[in-house]
């Protein structure tokens, strides 16, 4: 008897992690985002409605195609390092105003 309940209870606990792990993967199409439709010719703006999907590159999973993405930001060495900080006491630091205009 004891043996069928330890069957049983290995049994759904396999199943049991087998749903789990299905019911969190979903369908990745491979490809390209595709545009679906343009907006309606009467509206005020006139971009294309798309429908982005998971893409699959090279075993990672992205939402924004890679032709999409474009490089940015500082050059390599562009941000410079601190090798001298210059430290300031309290009572410098709060003399020091920052004038923000907006």
């Amino acid at each position: 008897m004891i043996k069928w309940v330890i069957i049983i209870v290995l049994l759904l606990g396999v199943g049991g992690f087998y749903f789990y792990n299905q019911s969190r993967q979903f369908k990745l199409p491979k490809g390209e985002t595709k545009v679906l439709e343009t907006a309606p010719a009467n509206s005020d703006f006139n971009m294309p409605i798309s429908d982005r999907k998971i893409l699959i590159t090279d075993g990672v999973k992205h939402s924004v195609p890679l032709n999409e993405i474009l490089s940015g930001g500082p050059p390599k060495d562009g941000i410079p390092s601190i090798d001298d900080p210059k430290f300031l006491s309290t009572k410098e630091a709060d003399s020091d105003f920052i004038l923000i205009k907006y």
